[in-house]
């Protein structure tokens, strides 16, 4: 009856379908989709990932004070701590305190949001995370290359569990590092458009043996360095092992932690 009484002032059916039409456009442009959102909240995420699940090896060998021998260093499968694979170092060492294996993360600037994680199984606690910073913008009197500087990160602490390692806070301990080096160098140090030329990893656990997983590399907040001179940018050669075999266990096969 309502109907029979006021259609003459009811909106034809298809003008009702056009207005429903044009309100879910607007609300949709008003709106914005749940992965836009995602994007505009977390600008932070992930820009480069290792997940270690290839066969072929990404750490590579960068010196220390501990003379050692690596007696295995392969990709393993199983016992990962994300996917099916992970990557498996095993050292003997002698008396010392560092022992380095290097991984190229691209060179992101340093910035507040730069955050390297790694995810590390050892069977012995006091691995270390660290960053290797390069300030092309300054020489080192020493070498002639551009100074270096290292940020240190977490220590792991957990034997026979996955632990994440990190490495935060890199401009505020930037300016800290640029602080000695010019006490001790006497020179004015030019920090600007300074790069993570590598992150390494010190696998030495004690004299004897130290078994080592690492998996899911991440780098938040990457944003590579421009303008950025890459010639003579090359990081020291690894140092040789004066380690002998004497008396070091032979290696389990690549058994991945369970």
């Amino acid at each position: 009856l309502f109907y029979e009484q006021n259609k003459s002032h009811l909106l034809p059916k298809n003008a009702v379908s056009r207005l429903s039409i044009a309100l879910v456009l607007l609300l949709s442009a008003a709106i914005p989709s749940q992965a836009v959102a995602q994007v505009n909240a977390a600008p932070g995420q992930a820009a480069w990932r290792q997940d270690f699940e290839g066969a072929a090896n990404s750490w590579s060998e960068s010196g220390g004070d501990a003379a050692y021998t690596v007696v295995a260093h392969q990709r393993v499968k199983g016992g990962a701590h994300g996917g099916q694979g992970c990557e498996w170092i095993q050292i003997a060492a002698q008396a010392g305190t560092k022992v380095y294996f290097a991984h190229d993360i691209g060179r992101p600037g340093v910035i507040d949001e730069l955050r390297p994680t790694l995810w590390v199984y050892s069977d012995r606690p006091g691995l270390e995370f660290l960053a290797e910073i390069t300030l092309p913008r300054t020489r080192d009197p020493r070498t002639g290359k551009p100074l270096t500087t290292y940020i240190p990160g977490s220590t792991f602490t957990t034997p026979g569990r996955w632990q994440q390692l990190e490495i935060d806070g890199f401009p505020r301990a930037l300016q800290h590092q640029v602080f000695i080096m010019r006490s001790q160098l006497s020179m004015n140090i030019d920090s600007r458009e300074a790069f993570v030329s590598r992150v390494l990893l010190n696998v030495f656990g004690g004299a004897g043996v130290t078994n080592v997983w690492t998996d899911d590399l991440e780098v938040i907040g990457h944003v590579p360095s421009s303008g950025v001179n890459t010639v003579a940018l090359a990081g020291p050669s690894a140092a040789q092992s004066s380690a002998q075999n004497n008396g070091v266990p032979a290696a389990p096969g690549g058994t991945a932690p369970t």
